[in-house]
């Protein structure tokens, strides 16, 4: 599926604009939920150089600011955990490299509101999750999207491949974890979406597909916020993607997802990336 409605393949939202200013380029005009579209594509999210991977939300849907949803790579100051970006800025072919060690984290040093109540039970928000990415060795476990150490007795969220099986897990008084079924191949271009609901105690997964994954998912209790978040890595265990992965963007909402809501997001990144995520 290559639809060609709203984005251009560099980026550029042929949507109505104001003389106000220019249409929103971010995934915010495909979809009101997002928060955090960060994408190596981008050159207004990454210019080639520097240490931070920034937001294309202007008014995130939470009510925060564009810049709580930056990320830094690696740690904003050791270069060996940076991820090296590859290509040129702003065309659709750029990516992040990886090399085993490299990964992304939140530039601020402190979660959102939104991010905190994720894996809450009481008070707890309903999410969506996106990753635009390749790996080069799907063995053992990577880390997608990770909010907080396993040593934290409660309150993380992590999206992860083991042995190339997609999972979210959630850890309260317990663990409590669930698996797309799906195995990803080596060297492939994919866009995942994951998406929970804690109203509906279920957990819908989207793997270069636009019919979800549905799985009955019950968070444990827990009452705490979580960490400090990391993407494509854990990086208190090391569980970064594997040396060959190439990441393309990262995407982050604060609702459940449907069908049609994925298929929108979707439509929207083969675009932009120029390349079909559900063929």
């Amino acid at each position: 599926m290559l639809c060609r409605v709203g984005y251009g393949v560099r980026g550029e939202f042929f949507g109505a604009g104001t003389d106000s200013g220019p249409a929103d380029v971010s995934l915010k005009a495909v979809l009101p939920s997002t928060v955090a579209d960060l994408d190596a594509t981008m050159a207004a999210s990454y210019g080639g150089t520097g240490t931070t991977w920034a937001n294309l939300v202007a008014a995130p849907a939470d009510g925060s600011a564009q810049t709580a949803y930056d990320f830094s790579r690696g740690d904003g100051a050791t270069g060996t955990t940076y991820p090296t970006f590859t290509g040129t800025a702003g065309d659709a072919a750029a990516y992040f490299a990886m090399d085993g060690g490299d990964y992304f984290r939140l530039a601020s040093g402190t979660n959102t509101t939104f991010l905190q109540n994720m894996t809450k039970t009481t008070g707890g928000a309903d999410f969506w999750l996106g990753f635009a990415l390749r790996g080069a060795d799907w063995s053992g476990v990577q880390r997608l999207f990770n909010g907080g150490p396993d040593s934290a007795p409660a309150g993380w969220c992590s999206a992860y491949a083991n042995g190339g099986s997609i999972f979210l897990a959630q850890r309260g008084t317990a663990s409590a974890s669930v698996s797309s079924g799906v195995t990803l191949a080596t060297n492939t271009d994919y866009l995942i979406l994951i998406s929970h609901s804690h109203a509906n105690n279920r957990t819908r997964f989207w793997v270069n597909t636009t019919t979800a994954a549905e799985v009955t998912h019950t968070f444990s209790t827990n009452t705490s916020a979580m960490p400090l978040m990391a993407a494509y890595a854990e990086t208190d265990s090391g569980f970064a993607l594997k040396n060959g992965g190439r990441v393309y963007g990262l995407y982050i909402g604060n609702e459940e997802l449907d069908n049609t809501k994925a298929a929108a997001l979707i439509a929207a990144l083969e675009t932009r990336h120029g390349r079909n995520y559900a063929p």
